[in-house]
């Protein structure tokens, strides 16, 4: 009797390490079907960049550099007369939009060798873009001291004035519902970490070529989403871009 008793304990303590066994193998071969399946789909998000919001300096107003060219050629006119009378302008591309401060008649200040400042920079016509982008800024020269063929820089309205949250153009998007950027959302899970584009609401305070000023509901911590390999959506899953 007692030898059966044995035999049957044996046998439990047989059963339950069998058990346990298939136990550990099954919650192991799930937790590596789990692993691989999130890289799996990871590789199917869509990649983005980033960057940190941060506090900088915007530079507003206009500036571009052109070339002093001569308007129209009245050949039958003396030579000694022709660069009396000879009409001069200059053309500069800006790729910013425009605010209500530039307008036609507009004195801008020249930035060219000490004898070429005497002259002056009118701005004679604003020529938009197409696209909706930028323009072509004309303007009228004067001065005997500004050669035809100069190379001079024209400035308007320039200054320079620091905002709390400044990112990268390529951050902010427009669609019918307004301007935004996605804000990466992280959120922590047993296999790391997932991120998600989070949209955020902004106006824009100020903007040049490479930076915009904006104000909205987003700290100097968060981190902006600025190049995506797809067209996000709020809310949408995305993995970082190794760098």
């Amino acid at each position: 009797m007692e030898l059966k008793d044995n035999l049957l304990i044996e046998e439990k303590e047989k059963r339950k390490k069998r058990v346990k066994k298939v136990t550990v193998s099954f919650f192991t071969i799930m937790l590596l079907l789990t692993f691989f399946s999130n890289t799996i789909m990871n590789y199917s998000l869509p990649q983005v960049a980033t960057k940190k919001v941060e506090s900088g300096i915007i530079e507003k107003g206009i500036k571009g550099t052109g070339i002093v060219e001569v308007v129209g050629d009245d050949s039958d006119t003396k030579e000694e007369e022709q660069e009396k009378n000879e009409k001069k302008q200059m053309t500069i591309f800006v790729n910013q939009t425009l605010d209500d401060t530039i307008k036609v008649g507009m004195e801008g200040d020249i930035e060219a060798p000490s004898s070429a400042k005497s002259g002056k920079a009118i701005l004679e016509e604003i020529v938009n873009n197409a696209d909706g982008t930028g323009a072509s800024l004309i303007f009228h020269i004067e001065g005997d001291t500004i050669p035809i063929g100069q190379s001079i820089t024209i400035s308007l309205n320039r200054q320079e004035l620091s905002y709390p949250l400044v990112v990268p153009n390529s951050a902010v998007r427009n669609d019918k519902e307004g301007t935004f950027v996605f804000v990466l959302e992280t959120k922590n899970s047993p296999l790391g970490n997932r991120y998600f584009a989070k949209r955020v609401p902004v106006k824009i305070e100020a903007q040049d070529s490479v930076q915009v000023a904006i104000s909205g509901i987003l700290e100097q911590s968060d981190y902006v989403i600025t190049i995506s390999e797809d067209i996000l959506e709020a809310g949408e899953q995305v993995r970082l871009r190794k760098e």
